[in-house]
């Protein structure tokens, strides 16, 4: 059995405290403009 990468990131990042309104901005602003970032379960 294989590992399930889009399973184990979501895992990963329900475990990870809220994000600071600045930082939801940052990340959601990468997203849109498609600019790789790493993410808060890094």
């Amino acid at each position: 059995m294989g590992v399930n990468f889009e399973q184990l990131g979501e895992y990963l990042n329900n475990r990870v405290p809220k994000r600071p309104l600045e930082m939801q901005k940052m990340e959601a602003y990468a997203h849109k403009h498609h600019f790789p970032i790493i993410g808060p379960a890094a």
